[in-house]
């Protein structure tokens, strides 16, 4: 499905995350999931560290005045994004915590790595941008911890039987 997408001009992650809701719907999910682990479990951190690698450090330096564009956009795609994601936690109904729910929302950028990694590698996407959004989704993935063990307080407490 990812190659049929990439032939129909679009990106192969969106091939990918259609065969994933479709194989989702089986019955056979679980034993896909399993299967499927040892490759994600070795591909997933090598895939980070390929995206890390091509960053070009020097980009990070605030000293220099031609860094400070992106890392003024940096800046603001991480507040931008953890707002965002922090208030689409807010759209949750029922009896549930929304400040918890939007926390782990916070941490989401993994795809916004593989687009822009895909920007970079075309060309479409200038080397100060791709820094930016590696120091974004870097960034949110870094608060969501502390602001999940914030809001975690009495998660779960209310289950419980009195009589425990």
């Amino acid at each position: 499905m990812a190659f049929a997408a990439k032939k129909a001009g679009s990106a192969e992650i969106i091939g990918a995350f259609a065969t994933g809701i479709v194989l989702a719907r089986t019955n056979r999910r679980y034993d896909i999931h399993e299967a499927v682990k040892p490759v994600v479990d070795i591909f997933a951190p090598l895939f980070f560290v390929s995206v890390g690698a091509q960053v070009d450090v020097a980009l990070l330096n605030p000293f220099l005045a031609e860094n400070r564009a992106a890392l003024l956009l940096a800046l603001g795609l991480t507040v931008i994004g953890f707002l965002g994601k922090f208030a689409a936690g807010f759209c949750a109904w029922g009896g549930v915590r929304r400040a918890f729910i939007g926390a782990g929302m916070v941490p989401r950028g993994e795809v916004g790595l593989i687009f822009a990694s895909l920007g970079k590698a075309t060309g479409a996407l200038p080397e100060g941008i791709f820094v930016a959004v590696v120091i974004a989704v870097f960034a949110t993935t870094f608060l969501a911890p502390p602001l999940l063990k914030a809001f975690s307080a009495g998660v779960g407490r209310a289950a419980r039987p009195a009589s425990v």
